[in-house]
């Protein structure tokens, strides 16, 4: 039951973190509000994607830990520890390989996420050249790719079609 919790938990702030992208976005007078677009649409698409990595493991928690194996005498599989002492989570691109592994994710929706973590990549570390055309071009996508796959989360999720960039 708490598994399925952690799944439903990640599910929901996934959709609240996309909302807020979206919110953002849709001010026209806010600065920053293109890469505070992309910071936030990538971040609901990691906790999407780690939501059905979990489910595709049958709600076992570590599948979406980074995990250490400690103990000489036999293989015992931890999760790695952040500063703060919680358990590591997989990167989103660790995520994205565990589906594209099983076959759960398209070719168009894989190119449109690198192309969206590369601009929050670029916007993070103050690199990002003028995004406004970009985060136009791949935001409609975005949002459209992720709203099919909520709708959806109960078929097969990363198989529907997908949006590229146009």
């Amino acid at each position: 039951m708490r598994r399925k919790k952690t799944y439903k938990g990640l599910v929901d702030k996934s959709i609240s973190c996309m909302l807020s992208a979206i919110e953002i976005y849709n001010k026209p007078s806010f600065a920053y509000r293109e890469e505070s677009f992309a910071i936030l649409a990538i971040n609901a698409w990691e906790l999407l994607l780690k939501s059905h990595v979990l489910r595709i493991n049958n709600f076992e928690i570590t599948s979406i830990f980074e995990l250490n194996q400690s103990n000489r005498t036999k293989i015992i599989k931890r999760p790695n520890l952040n500063r703060c002492g919680n358990p590591k989570s997989i990167s989103i691109q660790v995520a994205i390989e565990k589906l594209k592994q099983n076959n759960l994710i398209s070719k168009n929706l894989l190119e449109n996420l690198n192309a969206l973590i590369e601009l929050r990549d670029n916007a993070i570390h103050f690199i990002a050249p003028q995004i406004t055309k970009h985060i136009q071009e791949l935001g409609f996508a975005c949002v459209k790719n992720y709203l099919t796959i909520i709708k959806n989360r109960q078929q097969s999720l990363f198989l529907t079609p997908t949006f590229g960039r146009h």
